[in-house]
């Protein structure tokens, strides 16, 4: 964030006399994203531009075992390139450990 954008949000915070303020710049979708994946959470109920839609996810259970694997493994890589920021899955080596990507 620019300096002078996050003074100029101080300022304002601190003119409408608001004592507990976060200033950030953040990427909404990516972040909530990430940070829910995990379980619901109403932290962002109020900011619209956290709102990130479902994903419907994969039913495994009625796939045979080879395809299930497959499935879980495309899930798995997509959810961690989504999480490091890359583009898409094919950008994590599937042979390399999660702290080397």
């Amino acid at each position: 964030m620019p300096p002078e954008r996050a003074l100029a949000a101080l300022r304002r915070s601190l003119t409408l006399g608001d004592t507990r303020v976060v200033i950030g710049d953040f990427d909404w979708q990516r972040y909530a994203h990430v940070y829910t994946t995990a379980r619901p959470t109403r932290m962002f109920a109020d900011l619209p531009e956290a709102v990130v839609p479902e994903t419907p996810k994969p039913a495994l259970t009625a796939v045979a075992a080879a395809e299930r694997d497959r499935l879980l493994l495309d899930l798995v890589r997509g959810t961690v390139a989504d999480v490091l920021g890359h583009a898409d899955a094919a950008a994590v080596d599937v042979h390399r450990a999660f702290q080397d990507l």
